[in-house]
């Protein structure tokens, strides 16, 4: 699965999603933490989570243990889109795995249980607790005997309040979008979100990655809609009343978290990868580009399967997009579904693709499907492979410089966390299940599998994982097993390695210094291990760079010694210059002593992304420098696009006038001409913050740019130096026609700053025609429209259309955002009126500030809510 991590692991998620809320509100807004509200799982032998955290952080967390054996699952289900429940019937075959038993204990959330037979129709004596279904068997069951359970019941999902993670938002299960219409554009849909253990909110189950079952998934639905499910649609009937049965089934044997549903009015393109169906589940208005949004899937099955030797091991690969989904998106078993999000014309397209999630979530059909981790603890097994997939794609389809540029994201985010949480990447000793699912389990898992791949060399790397896989198949795994697999290719020991890495948090700090002896022609370079103690000492093979008069790579190993020496001579009397870890295999902190001069060698010499970013880096901190300029000049003329990107944004911009006129024109001429458009894009930004007028003609050719993201700078360039043309251009563009994209929300924000009355619809109905995080970038602009708004009338309008959608969502976190909004508005007009020199000014003011808070105060009493409550008190707290 692919979560949209916010780099706060261990917070709840309303503390995540209140933090992420900062960014995106203007002007006086200040961050609100919520109380946690992350639910813990049922108390039970192994995956539970403690109340008390103390307690739990102690308590290891085994395997669950397997008293029953899943062999099949039917589910039929009848959807109640108004009320948002579902009348279903679950028909279960089992076995007892070992011991004679005579109980079942399923996981069933938020159900109303009718009845509970056996085959012959004989009704069960049952006992429920809202969280789990206890069925008393007429007799002791033997691993032998096959036990068939019917379980009629409803599900309502929304029946309680759900929990969740910084990483999967809510825990329902089954959700139900815009089934009451009161999105007048939101297309109606139904999905599910089954990881970690919420897909027994739909149907009674054991809820856990070390139960497999095969399945038959049969769905009641309106004839206009479509379905998805894992497997094949095998049955599709028509039914009194416009509606229609779709039978789906699945007979390979799979964890019961990724089986799936999907259904809405989608429109669905076809392709193929050798033979098998590949299709592409988009809104309606989305059609013409699904094949886009997702382009290269075949491509991507095929790297993979040869990668692996393992050929993609489902009949069908499905994806799809649900609005208002919970986190980024889910490997169902043949079936991914997406956020949003993802959701792009092709102009987008060619500004930001899906490639790396669309590879993300395939991978994951392999890692975590086909194998699958038999314990959260084991997570790494699924969501570190995932992220890798990312790096082996974009090297295979972008070349090597790209992948390196997303190593280095991927080091970035790992950082962030490490900070303040960096446990083990194998955990046995966690609060939550959902406090797995961060940039451990992710990003560094990721970055060690490289690592593993470097040391171990490729043809070993992917024979290991075809043999892991295929030792594997169908089953689940642990860590070890991993392992066991490299040692039986390489006939090597990594113990060490495994030991270091996926036993043990933290991660290397290694500081270098270059000591320069020139009477003696050496070079020492001492390389000092730093962490904290309690993290221990590493063993770190990498490949070091030696630039004299040639360059020569060595092998360097660091043995678990608090300090490493090693030297270099000098050649023909030339000082060496040394790129430790040239490879970059190493995932920790670096910190080294190179003057400009070293920095520039190792910039022109050693040749690859990563080396010549870390020199750009810390030549920023030598401000003025002749050296920092040639470079940075020299960057600006590099091939790797994000290396001219990145010089652009690491310039010393604070003193406008000491710019030189040499950069400001390579910025011009690469404004222009540059081939790559986020270059292009940050070129213009940096001019507009330059508000640099002699290159306004490039900033009107470019609105119309075929990037969004270049055409959007370019008006914000324009509006810096002449906001009369950028509105002019703003209005031609016909936001009002446009999707969701970086060019609407430049030209809602030059528009916004006249307050003209005549677009306040405009304001209006494009707030109501963008959904989620691309609705709340919009409501920026037309906040800053409503500061400006000329008419008191127009201001009191939005203000009260704000309000209602503030109230319509006043069970989730998106209503507090929007009464936000209010309250921004009302301490603005507040501060307005403090400042006026005239009564006017004063009282226009004064009125505004009393219509925002008769507002506020009407969302506050509409709350029910506690912990939403609590919040709106905290908001007001903090004025």
């Amino acid at each position: 699965m692919l979560h949209i991590i916010s780099n706060f692991a261990g917070m709840s998620m309303k503390n995540v999603l209140s933090v992420l809320l900062c960014p995106v509100l203007l002007i006086f807004n200040s961050c609100k933490l919520f109380k946690n509200n992350t639910t813990p799982a049922p108390t039970a032998v192994s995956e539970a989570a403690e109340t008390d955290s103390n307690s739990a952080l102690k308590l290891y967390r085994a395997s669950r243990t397997k008293e029953w054996e899943l062999v099949n699952t039917a589910i039929d289900i009848h959807f109640n889109l108004p009320e948002r429940t579902a009348d279903a019937t679950t028909r279960l075959s089992l076995h007892p795995y070992f011991y004679s038993v005579h109980s079942v204990v399923l996981d069933a959330k938020d159900m109303l249980i009718h009845s509970v037979s056996d085959n012959k129709n004989n009704k069960l004596a049952f006992s429920y607790d809202s969280l789990k279904l206890t069925i008393h068997l007429p007799k002791v069951y033997s691993q032998s005997d096959t036990l068939f359970l019917t379980i009629a019941y409803k599900a309502m999902p929304y029946l309680s309040k759900a929990g969740g993670s910084s990483a999967i938002n809510e825990d329902r299960g089954l959700y139900f979008i815009n089934t009451n219409h009161e999105e007048p554009y939101l297309p109606v849909q139904i999905w599910t979100q089954g990881e970690s253990e919420a897909n027994s909110h739909w149907f009674p189950t054991f809820d856990n990655p070390v139960f497999k079952s095969t399945f038959s998934i049969t769905m009641h639905v309106p004839d206009s809609f479509k379905t998805l499910s894992n497997g094949t649609l095998v049955e599709s009937v028509k039914e009194a009343g416009d509606m229609r049965k779709d039978v789906w089934k699945q007979d390979l044997p799979i964890s019961t978290y990724l089986a799936m549903m999907a259904a809405g009015n989608y429109a669905i393109s076809k392709e193929s990868w050798r033979g098998r169906e590949v299709s592409y589940y988009v809104p309606q208005e989305y059609g013409a580009y699904a094949k886009d949004i997702f382009q290269h899937t075949p491509e991507m099955m095929e790297f993979f399967s040869n990668k692996l030797g393992v050929d993609y091991p489902w009949n069908k690969y499905a994806q799809v997009i649900g609005y208002q989904y919970v986190s980024g998106a889910m490997e169902n078993v043949s079936a991914s579904l997406f956020g949003a999000f993802n959701l792009k014309d092709r102009r987008e397209l060619d500004d930001d693709n899906n490639d790396f999630i669309v590879a993300h979530e395939l991978f994951h059909q392999w890692f975590g499907d086909y194998v699958t981790a038999e314990s959260w603890s084991n997570l790494t097994l699924n969501e570190s492979f995932a992220d890798y997939s990312e790096q082996l794609w974009t090297e295979y389809k972008y070349g090597e410089d790209a992948r390196a540029a997303y190593w280095m994201q991927g080091l970035a985010k790992y950082m962030k966390q490490a900070k303040y949480n960096d446990p083990a990447l194998l955990r046995f000793h966690y609060m939550s299940q959902e406090d797995l699912f961060d940039r451990i389990s992710y990003s560094k898992g990721g970055l060690i599998l490289h690592y593993l791949r470097s040391l171990a060399g490729d043809k070993a790397f992917y024979n290991a994982l075809h043999l892991y896989l295929s030792q594997n198949a169908y089953q689940n795994a642990e860590v070890p097993q991993l392992r066991m697999a490299f040692e039986k290719v390489t006939g090597q020991d990594w113990n060490w390695f495994f030991n270091q890495w996926y036993y043990k948090g933290g991660h290397p700090v290694l500081n270098v210094e270059y000591l320069y002896d020139d009477p003696g022609q050496k070079l020492k370079v001492v390389i000092s291990q730093v962490q904290p103690d309690s993290i221990g000492l590493y063993i770190l093979p990498m490949k070091t760079l030696i630039i004299n008069d040639n360059e020569t790579n060595e092998t360097w190993w660091i043995s678990q010694h608090k300090i490493d020496t090693f030297t270099v001579d000098y050649k023909n009397g030339q000082k060496p210059v040394v790129v430790p870890d040239v490879a970059h295999w190493i995932l920790g902190e670096w910190k080294e002593n190179k003057q400009p001069r070293e920095w520039y060698i190792q910039y022109k010499n050693a040749g690859d992304h990563i080396s010549k970013r870390f020199a750009l880096t810390a030549l920023a901190a030598y401000k003025g420098s002749d050296t920092t300029k040639m470079v940075y000049e020299m960057a600006l003329e590099d091939k790797d696009p994000v290396i001219r990107a990145l010089a652009i944004g690491l310039y010393q911009y604070e003193n406008k006038p000491k710019i030189s006129d040499s950069w400001k024109n390579l910025l011009g001429r690469m404004a222009a001409n540059d081939a790559d458009s986020k270059v292009r894009s940050k070129a213009l930004h940096a001019l507009g913050d330059l508000e640099e007028k002699e290159f306004i003609n490039t900033y009107e050719i470019s609105i119309n740019d075929s990037s969004y993201r270049v055409a959007a700078d370019a008006l914000y360039a324009l509006n810096k130096v002449n906001h009369k043309r950028a509105v002019t251009f703003a209005r031609a563009l016909h936001p009002e026609n446009s999707k969701a994209n970086a060019l609407l929300f430049s030209a809602a924000t030059v528009i916004s700053m006249d307050g003209e009355t005549n677009d306040f619809e405009f304001f209006k109905d494009k707030t109501m025609h963008v959904f989620e995080r691309d609705r709340k970038t919009f409501l920026n602009a037309f906040q800053s429209y409503l500061i400006k708004a000329k008419e008191n009338e127009t201001y009191t309008a939005g203000i009260d259309f704000i309000k209602e959608y503030a109230i319509k969502n006043i069970a989730a976190i998106d209503g507090l955002y929007y009464a936000e909004i209010i309250r921004n508005l009302q301490k603005y007009a507040q501060s307005q009126a403090k400042i006026a020199t005239d009564k006017e000014q004063m009282e226009k003011w004064q009125l505004r500030a009393f219509t925002a808070q008769n507002a506020w105060a009407s969302y506050k009493s509409a709350i029910a809510d506690e912990d939403l409550k609590e919040a709106a008190a905290q908001v007001e707290k903090e004025d």
